[in-house]
């Protein structure tokens, strides 16, 4: 298992974080706005449950250049 779960839906990301996750945002390419949780067995199990897969992507590394605390 990876050790961050991404996504690139906002909508999504606040979503999650209404259920207690936090998630820190990560700057791409310069002007995309990425969403990076740590990857659990709870926000998976949550995340295969209730949205669509296809919205999320596994990560093992997380970059700092740009990126700023939620």
């Amino acid at each position: 298992m990876k050790k961050f779960i991404k996504t690139l839906n906002k909508e999504t990301a606040l979503a999650l974080a209404e259920r207690g996750f936090s998630y820190l945002p990560e700057k791409i390419n310069k002007n995309q706005e990425i969403y990076v949780f740590v990857m659990t067995d709870e926000l998976f199990k949550l995340i295969n449950e209730n949205f669509t897969l296809s919205d999320f992507f596994e990560d093992d590394v997380l970059r700092f250049g740009g990126a700023y605390g939620c």
